[in-house]
């Protein structure tokens, strides 16, 4: 990854790991999805917190989500890119982790829609 993304990553894990533990201080891990292709960006969040998992409120957390609207097209920008996902993931003790795929845009899609339980698809909860 380009140094310019550098500061872009590490805001992205910031303002996440705030709007979580603003919504479950006890959670054990959270994921947040984002995707863009070329400046449209759709962004999903979960946490785990004990045997629940919440989808995060894009209402309730407007503000949040529209500064990923700005700050992940940017990210791909720095990295050369004009579309793909992310997937970040932190855990309690807030190791994080950010996975990319620049070309299938459908990866780790977050749900609790047609049997989906809010972990993304393909990922084992409790893994960083």
């Amino acid at each position: 990854m380009e140094d310019a993304a550098t500061p872009v990553v590490i805001e992205i894990a910031r303002l996440f790991l705030r709007l979580v533990l603003a919504a479950s201080p006890n959670f054990d891990q959270a994921y947040l999805r984002c995707q863009s292709d070329r400046g449209m960006t759709e962004t999903k969040g979960s946490y785990v917190e004990g045997s629940n998992i919440e989808i995060i409120d894009a209402v309730k957390s407007s503000d949040y989500f529209k500064a990923m609207g700005r700050l992940v097209p940017e990210l791909f920008a720095a990295s050369g890119k004009e579309r793909g996902v992310l997937l970040l993931t932190v855990d309690k003790t807030f190791d994080y982790n950010f996975e990319f795929d620049w070309n299938n845009l459908t990866r780790w899609k977050i749900s609790k829609l047609n049997g989906g339980t809010g972990v993304p698809e393909g990922v084992a909860a409790g893994k960083v």
